[in-house]
C-alpha cells in the first residue's frame, strides 16, 4: 500500500528525524488553527510510528495536507529569494554596466575574431578544392 501512496516519500521521510523536524516545523508555520496544527502533528507522529508496515489509506489525507503546506512554503521561499534578487538587481550600485575595455569584452572580440578567420580559413580552403 506504501508505494501506491502519492505521500509516501513524506511518510518515509518523516522517519528521519532531521526530515521530521522540518515538516513538523512547516506544520506550527502554517496558516492552521492551533488545533488544527495540534491534530496534524500527531495524526502526522501515528503514521510515522507505524511507517511502512501498518500504513493505512486513511494515511493519505493528513500527508495530502502536509504535501499542500511544505508546497506553499516552497513557493514563497523562492518567491522570496526571487524577489530579493530583484531588489539587488534593481540597486544602481550594484548592477555592472558593460564595459568595452573590460578583459571579458576583449576576451569576446578576440573569440568572435577568431571565429570569423577560421571561417575564412576554411572557406578559401573549400574554394581551392573545387
Amino acid at each position: 500500500m506504501v508505494k501506491a501512496s502519492p505521500y509516501s516519500y513524506i511518510a518515509f521521510a518523516a522517519t528521519d528525524e532531521e526530515s521530521k523536524i522540518a515538516y513538523m516545523t512547516g506544520i506550527e508555520e502554517s496558516d492552521l488553527t492551533d488545533e488544527e496544527k495540534e491534530n496534524l502533528q500527531a495524526e502526522l507522529q501515528d503514521i510515522r510510528d507505524r511507517y511502512p508496515d501498518g500504513f493505512k489509506v486513511e494515511d493519505n489525507e493528513p500527508l495530502e495536507v502536509v504535501a499542500g503546506i511544505m508546497e506553499q512554503r516552497f513557493i514563497e521561499s523562492e518567491e522570496s529569494k526571487r524577489d530579493d534578487l530583484d531588489k539587488s538587481m534593481s540597486n544602481e550600485d550594484q548592477v555592472a554596466s558593460f564595459n568595452p575595455f573590460s578583459p571579458a569584452a576583449f576576451f569576446c572580440v578576440f573569440c568572435l575574431f577568431q571565429f570569423k578567420y577560421n571561417c575564412y580559413l576554411f572557406r578559401l580552403e573549400s574554394d581551392s578544392k573545387i
